[in-house]
């Protein structure tokens, strides 16, 4: 810890990392952890005491109940925010149902987003003076949890990005002017600053949860050690830019934000920091931003920024090979987010005032998944989307 501190105090002559806050979180998550597993087991016990007694009680043998399929791409159940006006949560064959916020109110919800273990929704909240501040929500069969949601932290910033969990559930990774930074989502968390990195629009965690990536309003990009903040490499990356880990933690892809300039897509290997530009069939993909990796590694979703194909491009690594995907045009095009469902099958786009969910291949149409009732004027806010993962 004493080489993480003078190295942090040579980066930005910050305040230190406060050691026992790290401590007292790390000792809660194994707290939480060792009392669910003692839960499970007795709940299991008692599951199998009951069931012992049913069958022994019984002269019939039940008949077996019909399984409820899985929807292609998650449990069925999509968040997304346009225009800020509240979050609202899908779920399939069911019209969307406003579950966060009101539309009447001055405060704006932001970055929705699924925990990997589909039982919590994070989203953001800006009120009248400007604040952000970060919220948990538990999420069950029905949707949102009644009384559930719960403030976690504050974050000031003129420069922000939306809070990433951590592959684990217990945590969330957050920017602000300050740097980078982590909290648990239980009440009264103390937030914990990893790296005093200035200025950063964009952060992730490593697939394993032991490193993370942050990009900068100039386009430093930074690794660090989650354990003790340890700069891990340093590479440099478009402006403005948003950031995808691969999903064996080896490369990060990096494209331009909503900037006027046109920079190349990407590949940085986390380890050395070198950076190769993303191609396929020779071609290059300037001007594209928002890369997303799918879950199996073999492919890269791009959005189109200066409507050179208007549409979402998909580059395959595998086969070293490209496909456009067409979307809807509608008023106004520029405002594109993307999400890949976790089987990797379909793919969440807003564009516009509108969500829609698209197969991934390019075959079949695309089906409008948001409501229609949403104020077009205001539509130039950066929307948010998220599936949510099939619970294990």
């Amino acid at each position: 810890m004493s080489e993480y501190k003078d190295l942090l105090e040579r980066i930005g002559d910050r305040a230190p990392m406060p050691e026992p806050a790290f401590d007292r979180m790390v000792h809660r998550q194994e707290r939480r952890r060792r009392n669910r597993r003692i839960s499970a087991g007795v709940v299991g016990v008692l599951v199998t005491a009951v069931l012992v007694l049913a069958l022994a009680s019984s002269r019939r043998v039940a008949a077996p109940q019909p399984l409820k399929p899985t929807p292609a791409g998650s449990n069925g159940r999509i968040a997304y925010s346009l225009a800020g006006k509240g979050i609202y949560l899908v779920t399939e064959g069911q019209q969307p149902r406003l579950v966060i916020g009101t539309p009447d109110d001055d405060a704006v919800e932001r970055c929705p987003a699924f925990s990997p273990d589909g039982t919590h929704l994070a989203f953001t909240r800006q009120g009248a003076t400007g604040t952000i501040r970060t919220f948990v929500a538990d999420v069950g069969e029905a949707g949102i949890i009644g009384d559930s949601e719960r403030f976690v932290v504050t974050s000031k910033g003129e420069y922000w990005a939306c809070p990433e969990w951590a592959p684990d559930s217990n945590g969330l990774l957050y920017t602000n002017n300050q740097g980078l930074w982590i909290v648990g989502t239980e009440t009264h968390e103390s937030p914990i600053r990893i790296a005093p990195f200035p200025d950063l629009v964009d952060a992730g965690w490593s697939p394993d949860g032991s490193i993370v990536a942050a990009v900068s309003r100039d386009g430093d990009v930074f690794v660090v050690s989650v354990r003790d903040g340890t700069l891990i490499t340093r590479a440099k990356g478009p402006t403005s830019a948003s950031l995808s880990w691969s999903p064996n933690g080896d490369r990060i892809a990096v494209g331009q934000g909503n900037t006027g300039d046109l920079s190349p897509v990407l590949l940085i290997n986390v380890q050395n920091g070198e950076s190769q530009e993303l191609t396929a069939s020779g071609r290059s993909f300037v001007g594209y931003g928002n890369p997303i990796w799918s879950s199996d590694g073999t492919s890269i979703a791009l959005r189109d920024q200066h409507e050179a194909d208007n549409g979402i491009v998909i580059v395959r690594l595998d086969d070293d090979s490209w496909y456009r995907i067409p979307i809807p045009t509608l008023d106004p095009p520029d405002v594109w987010a993307l999400r890949w469902s976790p089987d990797g099958q379909q793919l969440l786009a807003a564009s516009g005032c509108s969500v829609y969910s698209i197969p991934a291949d390019g075959s079949g149409q695309p089906l409008l998944v948001s409501s229609q009732d949403v104020d077009a004027q205001r539509c130039q806010l950066p929307p948010g989307i998220d599936w949510q993962g099939v619970p294990r």
